[in-house]
């Protein structure tokens, strides 16, 4: 790559990174993204059990995403929607979830919203294809896989004007004039250009895989809050497979994990009581560890963060990416605006305003999960009498619920 000048750098390419590099197309940029990992590199999971371990293999990978509205609109206006395999897509319109430690249980349906479905269920390496597909079309962005970042040089960062130079592993280098660190939890940029964080572990770690049902999933988004922890069955488009996320303590998972396969499909079943009938066969499981992390800031002059290198939350509501996705709607549309006024992209003001419509949001959404995960991973009398409840008459409030499920998706 030898040296060069770039607008924009964008470093991770990840959903969060390409769908950035996409909104921004046709702004009249240079836009560069680097990825530390391969050409649509699956995320580091677990290693897979021996194959005695599972049943059948279903064809789906482990981790996948719940696309909400919002989300399906962005892929839809960047042109990347056209590109998912609508073979592996499995829409929802119903969502039911329920206290399987008590009585209280609450659902959403999209014709509250006056919509024909709440959002979509795909896996993380689908997005990423048709996320790079679309990368391959536009003529102002380069994308560079793999490629390490090795250092950022800090010596002017107090100019907005100034840009930054930045150095790979490979001995090129960029002068840009707005960096995004969306490198995911672990982020180089955050690290290097010490960011301060506030994060701790959940000391828990979520199980992942793909099971088969005796009845079809109804395309439901199911979520059962068990009294090991939250446990999702999410709808793929095969009707009788499910994606299933269930976040229990470390040692709980290794016991799941290393159960034979009857086993885990009977105690799954179990604690999902059966909704779908008998869990009749599962897929090779694997496991990751959770952990909780919020940048302070989420910009410096010339510099942002978007996505998980911001912020990483629980899964138990299926809203990571698309916080993620929604960092990369509001980024690019204070870029597009600083770019129409003739404003540098990379003044702190314009980053800013970024950050001030982002934090506040991110931070109510990280505050209610980390909410629910207490009130529901208590089990005293009480407070199990307080939130079975607490869900009841919000499940009778109906304008509650519309203004929850409209924040849920997004619109």
């Amino acid at each position: 790559m030898n040296s060069r000048d770039v607008d924009l750098t964008i470093i991770g390419g990840g959903m969060t990174g390409l769908s950035l590099a996409c909104a921004m197309s046709g702004a009249g940029l240079s836009i560069l993204v680097v990825d530390a990992g391969g050409p649509g590199e699956p995320e580091s999971i677990a290693s897979e059990l021996p194959s005695a371990s599972y049943e059948f293999d279903s064809g789906f990978a482990p981790r996948v995403s719940s696309l909400n509205l919002a989300a399906e609109a962005l892929l839809e206006k960047t042109g990347v929607w056209q590109h998912l395999d609508k073979n592996r897509l499995g829409v929802f319109s119903h969502m039911l979830v329920w206290d399987g430690e008590g009585t209280g249980a609450t659902e959403f349906d999209c014709g509250s919203i006056h919509r024909d479905h709440l959002g979509h269920v795909i896996e993380n390496k689908i997005v990423l294809q048709a996320l790079l597909n679309r990368i391959k079309e536009l003529d102002d962005v380069e994308y560079i896989a793999p490629l390490f970042l090795e250092s950022i040089d800090l010596e002017d960062t107090d100019t907005s004007d100034s840009g930054l130079d930045l150095k790979f592993d490979d001995g090129s280098s960029v002068k840009t004039s707005l960096i995004v660190g969306a490198d995911g939890s672990n982020s180089t940029v955050r690290n290097m250009l010490q960011f301060e964080t506030r994060e701790w572990s959940y000391t828990q770690a979520a199980l992942v895989t793909t099971v088969e049902t005796e009845r079809s999933h109804q395309f439901t988004a199911w979520q059962c809050f068990t009294s090991q922890g939250p446990l999702a069955f999410l709808p793929m488009v095969d009707e009788t497979l499910c994606s299933i996320v269930w976040s229990v303590d470390p040692e709980y998972c290794e016991h799941l994990l290393n159960l034979g396969a009857e086993a885990f499909c009977d105690q799954v079943g179990r604690a999902f009581e059966n909704r779908l009938g008998l869990v009749t066969r599962t897929d090779r499981r694997y496991s990751f560890s959770l952990q909780q992390c919020h940048a302070k800031r989420y910009v410096k002059p010339g510099v942002a963060l978007a996505g998980d290198a911001a912020h990483t939350i629980h899964p138990l509501a299926g809203q990571g990416v698309n916080l993620g996705f929604r960092d990369v709607v509001v980024l690019s549309q204070e870029l597009h605006r600083a770019i129409d006024r003739g404003t540098n992209i990379s003044a702190i003001e314009v980053l800013e305003r970024y950050q001030r419509r982002r934090m506040g949001d991110n931070l109510a959404m990280m505050a209610a999960m980390e909410g629910l995960r207490y009130l529901y991973g208590r089990s005293e009398p009480g407070i199990t009498w307080l939130r079975n409840t607490g869900m009841k008459l919000f499940d009778k409030s109906y304008f509650i619920k519309r203004a929850v499920i409209k924040m849920a998706t997004g619109i």
